[in-house]
This record gives C-alpha cells, sequence and structure tokens, in this order.
C-alpha cells in the first residue's frame, strides 16, 4: 500500500467527534521554507507549548532541517486532529515526526485515554511513511496544580504504549518539572513558559532529534 493510499485510508476512516469540543479550537501550520527540497524536513506537533518553542528548534536545526510545525487545540480524541495530520503529513515526506497532544485533553475521561492513545498512534503510524516518530511527553502545569497527577498518570500510559509500538520518547517533562524561573510572567497562567522556559524544551527537542539522526549540533 503506497504512502498516499495508506493516507487516504486513515482519513476516510476517522470517526465523529465523541467528545465535547472546546469553545475555540485552533490550528497553526508552519512550512520552513516550502520550496526548498534539498533539506530534509522534521515535523512539530503539538499545541500551544509546541508554538513556542518551534522557532527555537527552528534556528537550531536550520543547516540540517527544515522545521515544520501543526500546532493545535485538538485532542487526540477529536478526528479532525488526524485529518490535519493526514494534510500535513501528505504535502512533504518527513525524515522526523516529533509529535505530543495532551494538555488539551483533560475532557477525556480516565478510563478511556488509553485507548484513544492507542488508536491515535496506529493512524500516525500508518500516514508518517518512513519517518522517524519521536513522542514528547506532556509538560506539567505551575505549581501542584491537581492536574499535574493526571499528567504523571498519562505520561506512563504514554511510555508504554509508545515502547509497544517501537516509538522513542523525548521526555520534556524533566526538562522543566520543579524548575524555577521558566514560567510564564502571569502568574494566572498554569500553562505556559517564558523565554527562557522555551529555549530549555526547544534545545532539549533540537539534541533529541540531532541524536537521533546523527547531525552534529556543534
Amino acid at each position: 500500500m503506497s504512502h498516499r493510499i495508506a493516507l487516504l485510508a486513515v482519513l476516510m476512516g476517522a470517526a465523529a467527534m465523541s467528545l465535547p469540543r472546546e469553545r475555540s479550537e485552533w490550528c497553526q501550520i508552519w512550512w520552513e521554507k516550502a520550496n526548498d527540497a534539498k533539506l530534509p524536513r522534521v515535523l512539530l506537533v503539538g499545541d500551544s507549548i509546541c508554538n513556542g518553542y518551534h522557532g527555537v528548534v527552528k534556528k537550531q536545526l536550520a543547516k540540517f532541517a527544515n522545521v515544520d510545525k501543526l500546532a493545535s487545540s485538538k485532542n487526540i480524541a477529536d478526528p479532525a486532529l488526524v485529518k490535519e495530520m493526514g494534510y500535513m503529513l501528505s504535502e512533504y515526506a518527513y525524515a522526523v515526526v516529533h509529535f505530543n497532544h495532551g494538555l488539551h485533553g483533560f475532557r477525556i475521561p480516565k478510563q478511556d485515554y488509553e485507548k484513544y492513545l492507542r488508536d491515535y498512534v496506529a493512524k500516525v503510524k500508518t500516514m508518517a511513511g518512513d519517518a522517524k516518530l519521536v513522542w514528547a511527553s506532556m509538560t506539567p502545569l505551575r505549581g501542584d496544580h491537581p492536574n499535574n497527577k493526571v499528567i504523571v498518570a498519562r505520561n506512563e500510559i504514554a511510555a508504554k504504549v509508545m515502547e509497544e509500538n517501537g516509538i522513542a520518547i523525548d521526555d520534556l517533562h524533566i526538562v522543566v518539572v520543579g524548575k524555577e524561573g521558566l514560567r510564564s510572567d502571569n502568574k494566572g497562567d498554569a500553562y505556559h513558559y517564558n523565554g527562557k522556559g522555551y529555549a530549555a524544551l526547544g534545545a532539549q527537542v533540537s539534541q533529541y532529534v540531532t541524536k537521533l539522526m546523527e547531525w552534529d549540533l556543534k
């Protein structure tokens, strides 16, 4: 089965949305040097956290790859996310797909998370062709936010699922958890980071991808 036929099969099989969406849903796509076919491509997939570190990774890997981005508010139970992924993966062949979705998925019931994650991962594997897949762990929320326990539990589930599927894991959680001076200056913002925080996350992603691809970042 060719890559495009596989993509079409996955997209045609996408089910209807079974969970309520957020009041506003969004999607941001970035194709770096879209007319350049010389360098390989790396795709970063995630939410607003990915939005924050994409620019760092794009700059650090500039001589090795064009770093594209799909940032979305959709969670892994939303078929629209699969469609967005399918669109990105149909336009270019990627050397690496570095992906995560979690901080918009707290509406997914605890008992259903693993089922949705397995289904999503299976679809990504089918659509990604020959790309090397890397799962990024969910980043923590500010302080002792109650959802941090959910994040830890879901990172553990994801670790099991990725191991079973032969997918590497880039642990972004450990990069920022408990670290001072990395959070947004907005004290009411439990999710996001300042420039130092995104620099730390971006550096981790860059280092992980370069090691995976055996590039020399120095």
